[in-house]
């Protein structure tokens, strides 16, 4: 069926997905029950929506800027030449398998900070947890990709100009495993502490500094040396700064509670 076809495979495959998930919410009881009130509170109504908003415009940034970066890289990479696209879609194809592995922190990250954000002491005991988490994951993924990686070249080509750029190629992606795992844990934190603002902001200026590194790569080694590692390392930059705010915010908050509990008069017997 062509275009037609795929355009009707995935829009069935979009909708057979969302019939199974509001199942899944059924069965848990996370929809809207018959009989029971559920109209918000009066007063919280445009509280909520504004968080949601803010919610999805951070998430929105977080992807829209992976997909822009590189969407320009692979214009990029196609101008280089035939070799180049082609290593850079075989690099691009092993990043994304190993990286989904890793974003599995950045949800974890972002729901457990959300529950403790009343509790500084808490919260800083969960940062450096997740950090350490990071850091142990992205090891054991690099580890993985850089011992592995040697013999991946052979397995998608036999072309041997290929080959050679991949073989440049993995060094990078191995070292990227430990810096993503780290960037993704990061802003799961930061977003799980309400820096929805921030992190749009801080993630546009990333995308922008990533591109203007894509404009001056030479070949596809330079895509994935200095391109994407200034890319996720703006990204680390700044979710290192949205979590800072976050304990920042929490500690001038537990100051302002003491000030107050300080303050306060004895009642007369």
């Amino acid at each position: 069926m062509g275009m037609m076809g795929a355009a009707a495979a995935t829009a069935i495959s979009q909708f057979g997905a969302g019939g199974i998930y509001a199942l899944r919410l059924q069965q848990k009881k996370l929809l809207s029950q018959s009989g029971k009130n559920t109209v918000l509170p009066k007063g919280n109504t445009g509280r909520i929506v504004r968080k949601i908003l803010g919610a999805n415009l951070s998430m929105l940034a977080k992807q829209g800027s992976l997909l822009t970066f590189y969407t320009v890289a692979t214009g990029i990479a196609t101008r280089m030449g035939p070799i180049h696209i082609a290593t850079h879609q075989i690099a691009y194809g092993l990043f994304c398998l190993t990286t989904l592995w890793l974003d599995t922190g950045n949800m974890s990250a972002q729901m457990i900070m959300g529950r403790n954000l009343k509790n500084r002491e808490k919260a800083l005991s969960l940062s450096k947890y997740f950090v350490k988490y990071s850091m142990i994951q992205g090891l054991a993924i690099m580890a993985i990709v850089a011992g592995v990686g040697r013999f991946v070249p052979s397995v998608f080509t036999q072309d041997v100009g290929i080959q050679r750029l991949l073989l440049r190629c993995v060094p990078h992606l191995a070292f990227q495993q430990l810096l993503v795992s780290v960037v993704l844990v990061l802003e799961g934190l930061a977003l799980g502490g309400n820096q929805f603002r921030y992190m749009a902001a801080g993630t546009a200026v990333s995308t922008v500094v990533g591109v203007y590194q894509l404009s001056r790569a030479t070949d596809v080694v330079g895509i994935w040396s200095s391109a994407v590692n200034t890319f996720f390392g703006f990204r680390l930059v700044n979710a290192i700064i949205g979590v800072t705010r976050i304990h920042l915010s929490l500690k001038a908050k537990e100051r302002f509670n003491g000030e107050d509990d300080a303050t306060m008069l004895p009642v007369p017997g």
